[in-house]
């Protein structure tokens, strides 16, 4: 076997470097903009579980109705095969309900960490932004030399 043949074929750092996150792609004018331009297909998503679940929270009281109706007068409703079909309509209705309103809360949490993971994001690059605009470039030596001795943290919140 020739040397590197196996070997996977690394992309330049500059090919690297021109992908752009997807909210960069997006770029708003505000942040809450953006954020809704990246999570439109997951809010979308969203929308679609909390649908079903809305109408299917109501199913199982309306089910639940008739089979008490039932039971309270035998004679003056629907034959009892029809009442297996609210007894049947209850389970399946709860079944259901639960899936979609689980899968919607998922969806939310999936959400949810984009959000913070973006926000961090944004804050680290502005803090760094903040970092290369406070150290000019016309510094010496020595003074590149005693701020490397410096402990480099940085105080987001001082400016």
């Amino acid at each position: 076997m020739a040397r590197g043949e196996c070997l996977p074929i690394i992309a330049p750092f500059s090919a690297l470097s021109a992908k752009q996150t997807p909210l960069l792609l997006h770029r708003q004018d505000s942040l809450f903009k953006s954020l809704l331009a990246v999570l439109k297909g997951e809010f979308f998503a969203q929308f679609l579980w909390a649908i079903p679940w809305c109408i299917l929270i109501n199913v199982s009281p309306y089910c639940l109705n008739k089979i008490i109706q039932y039971i309270e007068c035998k004679t003056c409703g629907p034959p009892t095969t029809v009442n297996y079909l609210f007894v049947f309509g209850l389970f399946f209705s709860s079944l259901f309900e639960s899936l979609c309103n689980q899968n919607a809360l998922h969806i939310g949490r999936r959400i949810f960490v984009h959000t913070i993971a973006i926000c961090n994001a944004e804050v680290f690059a502005k803090a760094l932004r903040r970092k290369d605009m406070a150290s000019p470039a016309d510094k010496s030596e020595e003074e590149k030399a005693s701020d490397k001795k410096k402990d480099g943290t940085l105080n987001i919140a001082s400016k």
